[in-house]
């Protein structure tokens, strides 16, 4: 008898959120020289956030998602 550490299957049907749920994600660094906090934004970056298209663009370590995408709360 096969033995796991994994419960049994759901009773409950697992769907995907209808509208689907988007977060906005601000990075402020008040140290741009951070090593930890410039990695962290390299990688949201590399992940597909790109950075905030507002006047706040000149700032070091702020993103947000793109604005085509729709938002809600």
């Amino acid at each position: 008898m096969p033995v796991s550490a994994l419960a049994g299957r759901p009773s409950a049907v697992v769907r995907r959120l209808e509208p689907r749920v988007h977060r906005d994600v601000l990075a402020i660094t008040m140290v741009p020289s951070d090593a930890l906090v410039r990695r962290f934004i390299a990688d949201l970056r590399r992940r597909g956030l790109p950075r905030v298209s507002t006047e706040a663009r000149d700032r070091p370590g702020v993103v947000r998602p793109r604005s085509s995408e729709p938002r809600h709360r």
